[in-house]
């Protein structure tokens, strides 16, 4: 029981990949309900929800019985200004048949409250644009510090630049993806936004729908029972004339005699006390969900005028760029919408602004921005080149083709090889081979009268060198190795 507690609390945490306005339907109307169904739960089961009077022929065991008994099978409301009860065959329209079903109906209206966020939860994951994703589990302080410290670096390996460039990744990828909705709407690159819009649609189906659940199950003639119980309290008209929630009920039970097992009819009355908590939950509850519902009406339209509204999409891209103060040229901003954020992009940023403030998120829009303008000048070049290419421009030499783009031509078999494109090579012409510089080699000894005459017994001055013993012709004997020591053949 306990471990299953501690998980439900752990859902109701806000997850903060969302706005406000969800927040507080799944979060802090779950909270609420939580709080209501331990307080009636634990009057209604565990202490005296209802307490009947008896005559002085019933003893203590038949009291709590008939207790018992009347909370399990309905009680039936008759307003003090009648004179007497209703018929037998009457007394059916008259019956309560709600407030035992309190603790179990407001565990129902929980769960109601967590389905959109599960949906949301369940198919959002796939699109990887989830501000957890992107921005990771830091504390909001801790991603402040950090994008501060890095202002003024160039930094390519910054959080933000990170996730500016995983985002850009995804998207593409995305576009490429065939994604449907509930299996029937395409959306390719709008997958996480159709996602977020349905679930704020849930969110006000919901609302609207519990407001008439429970118009219906507290049986009220009233269209609207919150205005309705508002103006019996304004105009002093109490539960005692208008029957809502009453205090005081009648119960019908059947004993049989003790002597002659004849069936006996008996009709009690009764203090249903749970009576007085519910009216103050439900007035609580109508108000809310009626707010709530008017909130996520408003919240809906609002996220479909900045989703699909151009000038609403500009708007807040220059509002980011101005708060990070990057100069931009405004003329690029559609392009820069269309072709780099697109729309589960600038939908992302949204949220990451709503929970991560706009220092974050105004980080992220300047480094996409910076290698959107990269990226195009990229491609201004090579289109450029291209188109130079094309209309056969030498004048500057590609410097990814120093061929310009084709092969040169060979020479042909026997050709001159000296010069092979010499136009109309008339074919077999007899090969002149390149001369090629012969190696630097030992000076050897040879006569020559080069040089002036130098001191008596050396040779003339200016002349190459002689040396008498060395003969380049010798061979020489290889060195033999033998133990430890060299030792030269002898032939």
């Amino acid at each position: 029981m306990l471990p299953a507690i501690e998980k439900l609390v752990k859902n109701l945490k806000p997850k903060y990949d969302d706005d406000v306005i969800d927040r507080l339907n799944y979060a802090y109307t779950s909270a609420l309900f939580v709080l209501l169904i331990l307080v009636i739960g634990t009057k209604q089961y565990v202490g005296e929800p209802l307490q009947c009077w008896m005559s002085a022929e019933f003893k203590n065991n038949w009291e709590k019985y008939v207790e018992n008994y009347c909370f399990v099978e309905n009680t039936y409301f008759v307003s003090f200004d009648d004179d007497k009860l209703p018929t037998l065959q009457d007394r059916e329209r008259y019956e309560l048949k709600y407030y035992q079903w309190v603790p179990i109906l407001l565990i129902l209206q929980l769960l109601l409250f967590l389905a959109p966020k599960t949906f949301w939860g369940a198919v959002s994951w796939k699109t990887g644009l989830s501000v957890k994703s992107l921005i990771g589990n830091q504390s909001h302080a801790d991603r402040q510090q950090k994008i501060l410290t890095n202002k003024n670096k160039n930094e390519d390996q910054s959080p933000s630049k990170l996730a500016a460039r995983q985002m850009r990744e995804i998207t593409r990828f995305n576009s490429r993806s065939k994604n449907r909705v509930l299996g029937c709407i395409t959306a390719n690159n709008s997958y996480f936004t159709t996602v977020y819009l349905v679930y704020k649609f849930l969110n006000c189906v919901n609302t609207f729908g519990q407001l008439w659940m429970m118009n219906s199950f507290l049986n009220t003639q009233y269209t609207f029972w919150g205005i309705g119980i508002l103006k019996d309290l304004i105009y002093e008209r109490d539960w005692r004339s208008s029957g809502q929630f009453p205090r005081v009920t009648f119960c019908d039970f059947m004993r049989r005699d003790d002597t002659s097992s004849r069936p006996m009819n008996f009709t009690v009355q009764c203090v249903l006390m749970i009576n007085m908590f519910n009216e103050k939950l439900y007035i609580i509850l109508w108000f809310w969900f009626s707010a709530l519902t008017i909130l996520n009406i408003l919240n809906l339209i609002y996220w479909l005028f900045t989703t699909f509204i151009e000038s609403w999409k500009i708007y807040f891209i220059q509002a980011q760029l101005n708060f990070a103060d990057i100069k931009y040229d405004n003329s690029m901003i559609p392009y820069f919408l269309e072709k780099w954020i697109t729309m589960d992009g600038l939908t992302a940023l949204r949220l990451i602004s709503a929970n991560c403030g706009d220092l974050q998120s105004s980080d992220i829009v300047a480094a996409m921005l910076h290698d959107c303008i990269k990226d195009e000048e990229k491609q201004e070049i090579q289109r450029t080149l291209d188109k130079k290419a094309k209309n056969g421009d030498d004048s500057n030499a590609n410097l990814l083709d120093p061929f310009g783009g084709a092969a040169p031509e060979l020479p042909k078999k026997g050709s001159n090889l000296h010069d092979p494109f010499i136009p109309g090579n008339p074919g077999t012409q007899k090969v002149y081979p390149i001369p090629q510089p012969q190696p630097p080699h030992a000076p050897m000894e040879e006569e020559s009268n080069v040089g002036r005459p130098g001191p008596p017994g050396m040779p003339r001055m200016g002349a190459p060198p002689v040396y008498p013993n060395l003969n380049p012709y010798e061979e020489i004997r290889p060195i033999i190795k033998k133990g430890h020591e060299d030792v030269a053949s002898v032939d």
